[in-house]
């Protein structure tokens, strides 16, 4: 699966299961702006990177296959993160949401899996929740 689609999956995948409680925009390109006073809930995400490792065989006629990871980051913010009591919720609908969520029916093994997730300083004084998923995958490269 091409990172376009895989930005499009996950896009369709936070706004259709999210979309009574919060508000799921891609990451803005002016990262001041995440410390902007939020009126509603606020879901930012993006893909964060693509790692691959070393290929498992080296014969230069034979296809090359790199295990890796694709990971996305998310950052919940709302009005009020004082308080747990509403954003646990929303995040605990998030993990719902995207742990063991299958991009591409096609490739069921690649599943999302969360690796993180905490509180995180905005900016100063500007809190947010973040998280960080990763999803299993590999990249194939046609020998000779």
């Amino acid at each position: 699966m091409e990172l376009v689609q895989l930005d499009a999956a996950i896009d369709k995948h936070l706004k259709d299961g999210l979309k009574k409680t919060v508000r799921v925009e891609n990451f803005p390109d002016d990262w001041t702006q995440l410390g902007r006073a939020v009126q509603s809930t606020m879901l930012y995400w993006g893909l964060k990177d693509e790692q691959y490792n070393e290929p498992q065989n080296f014969n230069p006629c034979a296809a090359k296959i790199q295990p890796g990871q694709v990971r996305i980051e998310l950052l919940l913010r709302k009005k009020d993160l004082r308080t747990h009591a509403t954003t646990l919720p929303i995040v605990q609908a998030v993990d719902e949401l995207l742990s063991g969520f299958v991009p591409d029916p096609e490739r069921p093994t690649e599943a999302f899996y969360q690796v993180s997730g905490g509180f995180v300083s905005v900016l100063e004084g500007i809190w947010g929740y973040a998280m960080l998923y990763a999803m299993p995958t590999r990249k194939v490269t046609r020998g000779f």
